[in-house]
């Protein structure tokens, strides 16, 4: 579970600051979330999971970019490169 402390925290894994976002085992996580000492936060997304779709997006946005231009040029989708 990901949680975020809301008060000082010390313990065997160590102590943690308000505001510290960490991970921790489901039991421990829902014992601090129902003692009001911590809140559950989603899992953060990784950048990892999102560079596919900007990249696809990307590559989609210069493909439709570069096809406009063709069409102003007057020359539509069969135009070849020089």
């Amino acid at each position: 579970m990901h949680i975020k402390h809301v008060t000082l925290y010390a313990g065997p894994e160590g102590s943690f600051q308000p505001g510290t976002e960490r991970e921790v085992a489901d039991q421990i996580g829902r014992a601090l979330v129902a003692g009001n000492f911590a809140v559950e936060l989603k899992r953060p997304e990784t950048a990892a999971l999102r560079a596919p779709e900007t990249a696809v997006s990307a590559e989609q946005t210069a493909a439709a970019a570069l096809q406009k231009i063709a069409v102003a040029k007057g020359r539509g989708k069969t135009a070849k490169s020089v």
